[in-house]
């Protein structure tokens, strides 16, 4: 449960501070790509953390074996294991899109040509450790 949801959180974070940092004369685009993102990880959160909190109905069902009549799973508790396997590919391979895309989106600064050399070698170092 806190796997999915400190994922979206942190994600939402600094796509947050990320608006801080674009300014709305120069970088509408990215701005406006910034909260597409963010839109599109709070909703992406909320499709991952709602299975992860209720992976089963009733809930109970999860821990006590012997509803196994009633028992019905999904996403990642889902007792067929295409589905189960589906579902953390698919969670695995949006993860590392969103964030190869977050981490591209404030590379631009690195290259501005009014930046400091000490900023840009700090952001270069910054990104590299991001990157092991």
């Amino acid at each position: 449960m806190s796997y999915t949801l400190s994922l979206t959180l942190i994600k939402l974070a600094i796509l947050l501070q990320y608006l801080r940092i674009f300014d709305e004369t120069r970088s509408r685009r990215r701005r406006r790509f910034c909260r597409w993102l963010i839109g599109f990880t709070s909703v992406w959160g909320l499709f991952y953390c709602i299975p992860a909190w209720v992976p089963c109905y009733p809930v109970s069902s999860m821990w006590n074996f012997s509803q196994q009549g009633s028992r019905n799973c999904w996403g990642f508790s889902s007792p067929d294991l295409a589905q189960s396997l589906g579902f953390y590919i698919s969670h695995s391979v949006t993860t590392t899109v969103m964030d190869l895309l977050i981490y591209l989106l404030p590379l631009h600064l690195v290259f501005r040509p009014k930046t400091q050399r000490k900023t840009r070698i700090s952001l270069l170092c910054l990104f590299g450790v991001g990157l092991a």
